[in-house]
């Protein structure tokens, strides 16, 4: 799977790629939703995995852009957070 990774913490980009890549994965990241928008543009990924951290209004609008713009590709959110109460 090609997927797309979005987050501002590069250290949490490089554990997820590696992660990715481990179980045969293809990664590419980027640090921000406008550069993840150009990616989509580009290249048809199979998923995008963003964290809330980016943004909770840009994480939103980017998920509706996608879907605005009939893009079926799953959406997953991550949340750095002990729990989802605390999320």
């Amino acid at each position: 799977m090609e997927a797309l990774l979005v987050d501002k913490s590069e250290p949490h980009l490089r554990t997820s790629a590696a992660v990715l890549e481990s179980i045969g994965h293809r990664p590419r990241f980027c640090h921000s939703i406008a550069k993840a928008k150009s990616l989509l543009e580009e290249h048809p990924y199979e998923a995008v995995f963003i964290t809330i951290e980016i943004g909770e209004q840009e994480t939103m609008e980017f998920i509706l852009n996608t879907r605005k713009q009939d893009l079926q590709i799953p959406v997953v959110v991550c949340a750095s957070h002990s729990s989802v109460s605390s999320a």
